[in-house]
């Protein structure tokens, strides 16, 4: 049995110890249970009152670590079962997940569904397909015009979710649909051919730009991304750095004042990442990522368009990390413990208060619905929809800005 882990947290102090590289591959080797006989060394004294340490392994399941004099001892709390059985997520998945902090659903929509939903993007945006001359941006972020539930888009995707998130009755309402606010790359001359290493790239970013961010902030729950189109590699396809998501907990759980979307030095800690995946995929895709994945758009190197979305998932309440039963964490909330070296953060609590942020993006969004809407009415297109209500000077509600 193999755990992806090297450091514990003391259960009744909270001080951590490290296993050293030798001791480790013995405990990488060995049965839930066995005692390992530690190599004598005169320079490292241990107490010899056994001590408790916990952490999480890569497939979510709780684990001690007793350290008694020159010895330990690797078991599973009383406390611990077997995982419970999910209908839509494997556990292949759930072990990608927590171990990456992300997973593949493939062929989670038709083919068909994400050409209907893609079928006037050139209209809309006002380029001629076959005349790249006229791709004047090289990354759109359009506004929305339709929407659809999840529940009927995609009833795998969906279900994966609320499986990742402890369940449905945890999701707000106010987010379970998805639009066509298409994200589109169509890549640059300047880039054509030329593709840029991970490190290099100038994007990188955590999602959720419209709220004070906390370790345990609702409003950002996943990070989702359905494919519309054919990703190759160097494509254009999202560019992630799982080594970062202890980073970004880690700076969370040193701030319970909050963090301001844009504060988490992305640029300084993607330097410290050794770990880079790129996104492909195949048209009814969708990738599911946990809410600290630091990601960036990677350079469109082969020019061919790219699309997909990425809806918000808002939860009804923050995440718990404190939780009496084990087994009422979420998948997402195993993965952020497991990210923090813990089992569980006893009393802890955020100092900040939580506010909405309005984004630049929703003023510029809603003048280019304004501008497609021109375009689409001029061709008798089906989608001349009225678009929302001005905002006015007032504060937009959450509901408003995800909208937008």
């Amino acid at each position: 049995m193999s755990y992806s882990f090297s450091e514990f947290r003391c259960r009744e102090t909270g001080s951590r110890v490290c296993v050293a590289r030798s001791t480790w591959v013995l405990l990488r080797n060995s049965a839930v249970g066995h005692q390992i006989r530690l190599p004598q060394n005169p320079s490292q004294a241990h107490n010899t009152s056994s001590i408790k340490y916990s952490a999480i392994t890569a497939n979510g399941l709780p684990i001690c670590l007793n350290i008694s004099q020159n010895s330990l001892l690797l078991q599973q709390p009383n406390n611990s079962k077997m995982p419970k059985a999910y209908k839509f997520l494997t556990q292949d998945q759930i072990d990608h997940f927590m171990r990456y902090g992300y997973l593949r659903i493939p062929q989670a929509f038709t083919p068909e569904k994400a050409a209907s939903w893609t079928e006037n993007v050139w209209t809309r945006l006002g380029y001629d397909p076959s005349d790249k001359s006229t791709w004047l941006s090289e990354r759109i972020n359009m506004p929305n015009h339709k929407f659809e539930p999840v529940r009927t888009f995609s009833p795998l995707a969906w279900g994966a979710i609320c499986e990742l998130l402890g369940g449905e009755d945890r999701i707000d309402n106010m987010c379970t649909r998805w639009s066509d606010g298409l994200i589109v790359n169509l890549g640059a001359p300047e880039w054509e051919n030329n593709w840029q290493e991970p490190k290099e790239l100038t994007n990188w970013h955590v999602d959720g730009d419209f709220f004070l961010h906390f370790l345990d902030s609702r409003e950002q729950a996943l990070l989702v991304i359905p494919v519309f189109t054919e990703i190759l590699s160097h494509g254009g396809g999202t560019m992630i750095a799982p080594d970062g998501i202890p980073m970004i907990a880690k700076h969370l759980y040193e701030h319970p004042e909050g963090v301001v979307p844009g504060g988490f030095d992305a640029m300084e800690k993607i330097q410290q990442c050794s770990e880079f995946h790129e996104i492909t995929g195949q048209p009814g895709d969708v990738v599911l990522m946990h809410p600290f994945m630091l990601h960036s758009a990677s350079r469109n190197a082969l020019r061919i368009p790219r699309i997909i979305t990425n809806p918000p998932v808002l939860l009804k309440e923050p995440f718990k990390f404190d939780r009496e039963n084990p087994e009422e964490y979420s998948i997402v909330e195993k993965k952020t413990l497991s990210a923090l070296g813990v089992d569980r953060l006893p009393g802890w609590k955020i100092t900040g208060e939580r506010r909405v942020i309005v984004p630049k993006r929703v003023r510029i969004q809603a003048e280019m619905r304004e501008a497609e809407l021109k375009r689409l009415e001029r061709e008798n297109s089906e989608m001349a929809l009225k678009g929302p209500e001005a905002i006015g000077a007032r504060v937009p509600t959450i509901s408003e800005i995800l909208s937008m």
